[in-house]
């Protein structure tokens, strides 16, 4: 019961995580719109769930 609530806390927490990650990769996308050379330097890859990690 308890390694359950665990599981999902840390579910919720990282799936936040990558969440906050992809708002702010998509700000810095936007304000290098005008650069597309630099643009392809900040093209990371960040899953929208914790299992897409693995």
């Amino acid at each position: 019961m308890m390694t359950e609530r665990m599981t999902n806390l840390y579910n919720a927490l990282i799936n936040r995580y990558f969440a906050t990650c992809r708002a702010w990769m998509a700000e810095r996308l936007a304000e290098l719109s005008s650069h597309a050379d630099e643009r392809d330097l900040f093209a990371f890859w960040y899953p929208r769930r914790a299992s897409l990690i693995a």
